[in-house]
């Protein structure tokens, strides 16, 4: 299975709302990933920040589920 990599443009879904967030931007703080998004339809709206975090599958967002994840064929 191919590790997973946390790339600009990506779209997570967020496992509570079922909203769709575009990842505009990520960055690194001291020994942590942060990542920067925007609801998308919603460009007025204040970002969203989420640590990311280290999985088997490689970095994941704790909450969000990346879209081609979700599909079902």
């Amino acid at each position: 299975m191919a590790r997973r990599k946390i790339e600009l443009g990506q779209i997570w879904i967020q496992d509570a709302t079922g909203d769709r967030y575009l990842l505009t931007k990520f960055y690194n703080e001291a020994l942590s990933t942060i990542v920067v998004m925007r609801k998308v339809g919603a460009e007025k709206e204040v970002s969203l920040k989420v640590k990311a975090r280290w999985s088997s599958e490689g970095l994941t967002l704790p909450g969000f589920t990346l879209t081609q994840d979700a599909m079902v064929f």
